[in-house]
């Protein structure tokens, strides 16, 4: 694949500051930034030059060691979403479409399947996002789009774990500021953000990966902003997680077409008919990009919400709240009412309040309450169609109201800003068959930043995820410590390998105490 060597360090960009290492090896940061993980201070350049600038400087500068730390808890997430989506209800499609495809050597992770670069991409993508369990960093769900990107379209060398894990964190970063700076304006108009914007950040972590010049990185910008779109009306079908694979397709696109050769407009971000214009609103504003970049790292603030539930995440805090009901003794057999209020456009996603599929009943708040007061815990075959069709679900579903209060933003203002599974908070109100009631609210969805998942709760996830696409236990096993240990690796692809459906592990896999340890060593000292 093109771009596989690497190249000689480069110059600095011209319009960034560079970073001095002090003898300890830690960045000496801009003393007039945030202090919070500020990189470099870009001056007065345009918003798609200040990107571009900003991802190639970054080839050359290490991430602060608590980003790449929360980066590889993130990328173990996302890999072990990656690998369920091979045995969701997607994967029979995406085997179909395989087959009038071209075969290559590009891994499609969960599988023994391989593909071009492009289209492993989109199928990686799209199992990322085919249980609705990826991440979420406000608006978007961005990480399965990049990893899926990532292991599609590694350089032709060996990628250290390291330098994965820094093209992620980059790649999030600059995905993260284009969306801060095209505020929301685009989903009230029908645009879904992962869609639309995703896309910026899987190219970002394939420059940084591929240390593309200014030049090719500002093309494939311009190459991503007229790919982008995907519509909020394909909640609850197949077409949904395609757009994270249409996304994660897209960034492995622009790269090879812009190593190749193609034009495109170099200031596809802020031009006249760009794509702050096409897709924003009066509020939006490009310029505020470039001095956000790495002040602070996204991947440490706000952080991405890591899922304990395979659902919309607009479900979470009502599920969590039915839950604490349950622990104080509401059952289904007692319950004769369950009441659900939130914020003004928190049900918004939330479409189908009977659902007849799986993939439906992950956007209904009724069967999401239902489900967490009859089930043992919420897995993947909780939202699976079998399930959905259960007659004592469908009895529950009768007996719940779910409404939006719109004290909860005349109360706190800011929250009509939040995207919905974070304004205002759920409270729900259970009325039992003697006529008292219980009441719990949630502010916050488990797995936010405030109520972190930690490694023992990410390896249960990784293997239940690995459980339902029939990964062998064993490797299984080793494919999380290995990816768990991805900062001690000195190439990406011993962990990509295991986390395959091959009858038997290419290499050996790493003991899970030394690569624990040597993880923290790789890591650096960068702060």
């Amino acid at each position: 694949m093109a771009g596989g060597s690497l190249h000689a360090p480069p110059a600095v960009p011209t319009g960034f500051r560079r970073v001095s290492r002090g003898r300890s090896g830690e960045v000496e940061r801009d003393r007039r930034g945030s202090g919070a993980g500020q990189a470099m201070t870009p001056t007065a350049r345009t918003p798609t030059a200040a990107v571009a600038a900003f991802i190639r400087e970054m080839t050359d500068t290490p991430v602060p060691r608590a980003a790449r730390e929360r980066a590889r808890l993130v990328i173990a997430d996302s890999v072990s979403c990656i690998i369920a989506g091979a045995g969701s209800e997607l994967a029979p499609a995406m085997a179909a479409y395989l087959e009038t495809q071209p075969g290559s050597v590009s891994p499609v992770l969960g599988t023994a399947w391989t593909a071009t670069p492009q289209t492993a991409a989109m199928v990686n993508g799209a199992f990322g996002a085919a249980l609705d369990f990826d991440d979420l960093l406000s608006p978007t769900h961005p990480s399965a789009v990049v990893v899926a990107a990532l292991c599609s379209a590694l350089p032709d060398r060996e990628v250290p774990g390291v330098e994965f894990i820094d093209a992620y964190v980059v790649g999030i970063e600059v995905g993260a500021k284009i969306a801060a700076a095209l505020g929301r304006g685009r989903g009230a108009r029908g645009y879904h953000a992962t869609a639309t914007l995703s896309g910026f950040s899987a190219f970002a972590a394939l420059a940084h990966l591929h240390r593309l010049s200014p030049e090719r990185i500002e093309t494939g910008i311009g190459l991503v902003a007229s790919a982008a779109g995907g519509l909020l009306c394909q909640l609850g079908t197949m077409t949904k997680p395609l757009h994270s694979g249409q996304a994660a397709q897209q960034a492995v696109t622009a790269m090879l077409l812009a190593e190749a050769g193609v034009t495109a407009a170099r200031d596809a971000l802020e031009a006249k008919f760009g794509f702050f214009r096409a897709y924003g609103d009066a509020a939006s504003d490009p310029s505020a990009i470039a001095p956000a970049l790495g002040a602070p790292w996204a991947v440490l603030e706000p952080g991405s919400t890591l899922k304990r539930f395979p659902s919309c995440i607009a479900q979470h805090r009502a599920i969590a709240a039915v839950l604490a009901l349950k622990a104080k003794g509401v059952r289904a057999d007692n319950l004769a009412a369950l009441d659900v209020s939130v914020a003004p456009g928190a049900l918004q996603p939330l479409m189908y309040p009977r659902p007849r599929t799986g993939l439906e009943a992950k956007f209904s708040m009724p069967y999401a309450v239902a489900a967490a007061l009859l089930d043992e815990r919420l897995g993947i075959a909780t939202f699976e169609t079998p399930a959905v069709g259960r007659p004592e679900i469908a009895a529950i579903i009768e007996k719940v109201s779910a409404w939006e209060d719109p004290a909860q933003i005349e109360e706190d203002p800011v929250a009509a800003n939040l995207s919905w599974g974070f304004r205002g908070h759920a409270r729900v109100t259970a009325r039992l068959l003697d006529g008292t009631e219980q009441s719990a609210r949630v502010d916050v969805p488990p797995g936010h930043p405030s109520q972190p998942l930690g490694w023992p709760e990410m390896r249960e996830k990784f293997l239940d995820c690995a459980a339902s696409a029939r990964l062998d236990p064993a490797r299984a096993a080793r494919a999380f410590e290995a990816v768990a240990a991805l900062p001690a690796l000195p190439d990406v692809r011993e962990a990509l390998a295991l986390a395959r459906n091959l009858p038997e592990p290419p290499m050996p896999a790493p003991e899970p105490m030394p690569a624990a340890a040597a993880a923290e060593t790789a890591l650096g000292s960068e702060s």
